[in-house]
């Protein structure tokens, strides 16, 4: 148990730091090599656009507005910065930048994924000429008046350079992320908070190549990320967070040697679903699937289809996999699950009632069935059969045990 506990833990670590944080520390390392100095300009910026052309291409054939917003104002920022001339010259724009930048950031985590060719889209992407507007109506009409607060640090030592709007404004942006990827677990999220570290980086630099650089790191860590989600999509289960069928596939092309494959199934789940709804049901098959990560040993876990699990132990007979197996099954049995139901009322009444309990314990059992590659079963196919049939004899036995 405490095994597993820590395994997934460290998969959730190398999660969150692959590829993001792994990107944004080649960049630093590359900043600080020797290997920096050979490369001019020239060369950050073409690389620069041939991935902002890529991502732009990405974003509009997945139709994901968040990537091509992100995108776009990368690329508006560092135009800015670099090209443009200050206007009034006593006003820097690498302050502004460095501040609309996290702030779009933070835009971005309260935004929805609704598509570009949305009409949500479209007003999102407004957002952008509209800061234009509001940053160059500034500037004329105020005089670069009040510019003095976008300067203001109470940071001591060489942190004085950073504003405190500045700090602020990455702070929140951060938090929002963050909120967001707890709710929402996927890559795009996770890139989208290395993508605020680049870029939060890039705001405390003078302004050049260094700067161009972070900001193409934020902006390929949100491109490789798409690639990640549609790779989630494909063979992970959504519900459980289990590889899927396809996946389960593609694995049976790599089995060779010894291996033993088992079916499971959760019992009278139709009934279950029939009785306490199809929400409870989802949370039955969640709670089977993290119990299957716990107790399968080395063995791999998929969601097959249904309330049916498959799981692969790579290089283990029958008998090894047996001992892991009746594990599973003997955890998820004594493990009540609780059921609970929403009673509370649409208005809240003058004279409220003592609530009444309305939880119920209900007992989830899996029936498992087991075999082995033997010379009679020689491809996964048919070892899988094999195991389904044991699977049925495990049912027919009275459930709630493993056959093989």
């Amino acid at each position: 148990m405490r095994l597993a506990s820590l395994l997934s833990r460290l998969h959730y670590i190398l999660q969150f730091l692959f590829p993001g944080g792994i990107l944004f520390i080649c960049a630093g390392v590359l900043l600080y090599s020797e290997v920096w100095l050979f490369i001019s300009p020239k060369h950050i910026d073409l690389f620069g656009a041939f991935v902002l052309f890529f991502g732009f291409l990405l974003s509009w054939r997945f139709d994901r507005n968040r990537l091509f917003y992100a995108l776009l104002f990368l690329l508006m920022a560092d135009i800015t910065e670099r090209s443009f001339i200050p206007f009034p010259s006593t006003v820097s724009t690498h302050y502004i930048v460095a501040i609309l930048v996290p702030l779009n950031f933070t835009l971005l985590a309260i935004m929805k994924e609704k598509g570009i060719r949305s009409i949500y889209g479209l007003v999102q992407l407004s957002f952008l000429p509209l800061q234009v507007f509001l940053v160059y109506w500034w500037l004329t009409k105020w005089d670069g008046r009040y510019y003095n607060l976008l300067e203001v640090s109470h940071f001591p030592g060489q942190l004085g350079s950073i504003p405190d709007i500045y700090a602020g404004i990455v702070v929140v942006a951060l938090l929002i992320q963050s909120f967001r990827l707890a709710r929402y677990h996927n890559p795009i999220e996770i890139a989208f908070v290395w993508a605020i570290l680049c870029a939060v980086i890039a705001g405390v630099m003078t302004p050049g190549a260094e700067t161009t650089l972070f900001r193409i790191t934020s902006a390929l860590i949100i491109i490789i990320s798409v690639f990640e989600m549609s790779y989630a999509l494909a063979y992970r289960d959504e519900l459980t967070g289990l590889q899927s069928r396809r996946a389960l596939h593609e694995i049976f092309n790599k089995l060779g040697g010894q291996y033993s494959i088992a079916m499971a199934d959760i019992d009278h789940f139709k009934k279950l679903n029939d009785t306490y709804g199809h929400d409870v049901g989802d949370q039955v098959l969640k709670m089977v699937a993290a119990r299957l990560i716990q107790h399968s040993g080395s063995g791999q876990v998929y969601r097959y289809g249904g309330e049916e699990f498959c799981l692969v132990f790579k290089g283990k007979a029958k008998k090894e996999a047996l001992g892991y197996l009746e594990t599973l099954c003997c955890a998820i049995s004594d493990e009540p699950f609780i059921v609970r139901h929403k009673m509370r009322p649409i208005k809240k009444p003058e004279n409220p009632k003592q609530p009444k309990k309305t939880s119920k314990t209900i007992k989830v059992t899996i029936s498992i069935g087991v075999a082995e590659r033997q010379d009679n079963l020689k491809t996964p196919e048919d070892v899988m059969k094999a195991a389904d049939q044991a699977l049925y004899k495990a049912k027919k036995a009275g459930r709630n045990q493993v056959k093989g």
